[in-house]
């Protein structure tokens, strides 16, 4: 018996030991909180120009570098037809310092616009700093199980004040030099503190009808130059995009992007993969002329209560510039898209 409660005792006492360790060591499974900051400005124009500007800017990692753009948009056809640039960097962390509390925002890219040392192209420089400031909103989202915090979401918006001077060294329809101040800026604090809430709701059934739909998209490898066009019911939507990659130092790519809302006439899709676009509703950013496209070969795939019908297109007749400003796209018998593509949902 007394050999029998020995044992007893050293068994408790390994199991306290364990959970002695257990509690020293910090758990590889522990929650870790992440906070992100946005900043987004409203949009702005200058003289002369018919663009309306805009910056943005985000960091997802404490002591990441964070992802500057800055926009330009003008519409023709009562916004039905849009014509936008973007220019995208990246800025050391110390480049822009936001206060937990929102209530202090600085802006100084110093010298990382400017990339005329590297044989690139200078960009400018923005140096700018919370002015006027609104009272900050926040938003907990806690779980209603355990009662502890999930998200957080704070805002607040303001004025910055300092000097905001860009140079898009673009083309011709854009200005040379764009400054602003002041800006009117919403600054975004989110806290995710990485915990979970248990009894999370389920995923919903599957099953379901299939909705059927058709679309062409294709592209260029040189220039980098991609479009798609989709009708829907009564109405079309088409998209345009040219992308300058590699982009001139320090800028990391130079987009730019032609977007038209017309009616369904505007894009005509065939069952056969045959379509026929129409620029008239993108005037003046499409030439008002038409581009047809033959379908070619087809394979099929189903997905659930879909089949899915992809055809390869080849160019047939018509021409078509796209004009972004900065450059002209031309499609034509002499410079047809590389790849073209109609995929077409249909009930299985």
């Amino acid at each position: 018996m007394r050999r029998r409660g020995t044992h007893r005792r050293s068994n408790w006492i390994l199991v306290s030991l364990v959970a002695l360790a257990a509690a020293l060591v910090p758990s590889t499974a522990s929650a870790v909180t992440t906070t992100n900051y946005s900043i987004q400005s409203s949009a702005f124009k200058v003289a002369g120009s018919p663009y309306a500007w805009s910056f943005s800017a985000s960091r997802f990692s404490a002591g990441g570098q964070w992802s500057l753009s800055i926009s330009a948009r003008r519409t023709a056809h009562n916004g039905k037809a849009s014509l936008s640039h973007s220019w995208n960097f990246q800025l050391p962390t110390t480049d822009i310092v936001i206060s937990s509390n929102l209530a202090t925002v600085s802006i100084n890219t110093h010298a990382d616009l400017d990339g005329t040392g590297a044989g690139g192209d200078n960009f400018g420089s923005i140096v700018m700093h919370l002015v006027k400031k609104t009272k900050l909103h926040t938003t907990n989202t806690k779980c209603k199980k355990t009662h502890k915090l999930l998200f957080s979401s704070s805002t607040r918006t303001g004025t910055l004040g300092g000097t905001f001077d860009f140079k898009p060294n673009a083309a011709a329809g854009l200005p040379t030099d764009v400054k602003k101040s002041p800006i009117g800026v919403t600054v975004n604090k989110f806290v995710n503190t990485g915990r979970n809430c248990p009894g999370g709701g389920g995923g919903g059934g599957g099953g379901g009808g299939c909705a059927t739909s058709k679309s062409f998209s294709g592209g260029l490898n040189t220039p980098f130059f991609n479009m798609s066009a989709i009708p829907t019911g009564k109405t079309s939507f088409m998209t345009f995009g040219l992308l300058e990659l590699p982009a001139p130092a320090p800028a990391l790519g130079i987009s730019h992007t032609i977007g038209v809302t017309g009616p369904a006439s505007a894009v005509k899709i065939a069952n056969t993969g045959t379509i026929t676009i129409s620029g008239a509703p993108g005037t003046p950013f499409l030439s008002n002329t038409k581009l047809t496209y033959n379908g070619g070969s087809s394979v099929s795939s189903k997905i659930g209560k879909c089949k899915i019908i992809t055809i390869t297109d080849v160019f047939h007749s018509g021409g078509l510039a796209v004009n972004f400003g900065v450059a002209t796209v031309t499609l034509n018998a002499g410079n047809h898209l590389d790849r073209a593509t109609t995929s077409r949902v249909v009930k299985a």
